[in-house]
């Protein structure tokens, strides 16, 4: 779980499931801003609603740049949870270097 992440999901100007879905996600991703352990059923089952809305509020969050979102197969067929990447500024700084160096004041940067 990242602090920072979910500190930054906060602060969105969201509202609704799509801010509880960024809430989710946030609070699963690693030290590196990447989710890959939440799948869309414990993903609906957090924000209470269907897969299908999930699939749709993921597709407008990443349209509107908050996150990076990608399908993952598994060898042999079937399907792993899905990557979800939050931007650079809701990442955790490496060990030892300060945060002003890794943002950029900007309100929603490349991921």
């Amino acid at each position: 779980m990242s602090a920072r992440a979910t500190a930054w999901a906060r602060e969105q100007p969201l509202v609704g499931r799509k801010k509880q879905l960024l809430l989710a996600i946030a609070g699963a991703v690693d030290h590196t801003g990447s989710c890959r352990s939440m799948t869309q059923d414990g993903l609906a089952a957090s924000c209470g609603c269907t897969v299908r809305q999930v699939r749709r509020l993921v597709g407008e969050l990443a349209a509107e740049r908050y996150l990076a979102h990608r399908r993952r197969g598994r060898r042999g067929g079937g399907r792993a949870a899905d990557l979800y990447v939050l931007p650079r500024e809701a990442k955790e700084p490496p060990h030892g270097q300060p945060m002003s160096g890794l943002v950029e004041n900007v309100s929603k940067p490349d991921i």
